[in-house]
């Protein structure tokens, strides 16, 4: 079982202490300047099983669902620009 909670604007808290007992979840801090929170819980869940059916780690999923949720609050709605998604696919990659 896996299970996030919202932590604020600050981030969230991954909880799965079978496959986590060791890893520090402050890694998956990112701070930004905050427009706009529409959207950001889709867009990291977005992320997050997008990694979790590639079968990424889960601080891997819960890292580009960090990435996706801390672009969608930089604008107004839920919709990452255009313009931003290759900073993205940048951060996926440099993973």
């Amino acid at each position: 079982e896996i299970t996030f909670t919202p932590a604020d604007l600050s981030g969230a808290n991954l909880v799965d202490s079978y496959f986590l007992k060791n890893q520090d979840e402050s890694e998956l801090i990112t701070k930004v300047d905050v427009v706009d929170t529409t959207g950001a819980g889709d867009s990291f869940s977005g992320g997050f099983l997008h990694g979790y059916l590639d079968g990424s780690s889960l601080m891997e999923c819960a890292r580009l669902g960090t990435i996706l949720g801390s672009k969608v609050v930089q604008v107004l709605g839920a919709e990452i620009p255009e313009h931003m998604w290759e900073e993205v696919r940048s951060l996926a990659r440099d993973g």
